[in-house]
C-alpha cells in the first residue's frame, strides 16, 4: 500500500517528536541519577560522622569499664567473709594481695593519659 506525501510528512514529523522526547527522557534520567548519587554521598558522609562518634564513645566506655573492673574484682574477692568459708586456709586459700599490687592499683591508669577518657 502506497502512502501519500502528506502521510509521509506526518509520520516523519511524529518520528522527529518521538526522538526529541526520547533524548529529553535520557537527559532527565542522567540528571536524576546524578542528584541521587550526590544525595547518597551526603547521607553516607553524615552516617560516617555518626559512626566515628559512636566509636569514640565506645572506646571511652570500654576504658572506664577496664579501669573499674580490677577494683571491683578485688572488692568482690577480699570483701567476702573468709572466717566462715570453706577452703579459707591451706594450699587452696585465696592469697592476700602483694604490697606492690596495692601500689600499682593506686597509680593512674594509662587510658586517661592516652586521651581515651
Amino acid at each position: 500500500m502506497a502512502l501519500g506525501d502528506g502521510t509521509r510528512d506526518h509520520f516523519r514529523d511524529a518520528l522527529d517528536h518521538l526522538l526529541r522526547v526520547d533524548s529529553q527522557v535520557d537527559e532527565h534520567n542522567d540528571l536524576l541519577t546524578s542528584a541521587l548519587s550526590a544525595h547518597l554521598t551526603l547521607v553516607g558522609r553524615d552516617q560516617n560522622k555518626v559512626a566515628m562518634q559512636q566509636n569514640a564513645d565506645m572506646r571511652k566506655i570500654s576504658a572506664w569499664a577496664a579501669v573499674i573492673a580490677v577494683p571491683t574484682m578485688m572488692a568482690w574477692i577480699y570483701g567476702m567473709n573468709f572466717d566462715h568459708m570453706p577452703n579459707s586456709t591451706g594450699r587452696s586459700a585465696i592469697p592476700e594481695p602483694a604490697p606492690h599490687g596495692r601500689r600499682r592499683a593506686r597509680r593512674p591508669p594509662a587510658a586517661p593519659r592516652s586521651g581515651w577518657l
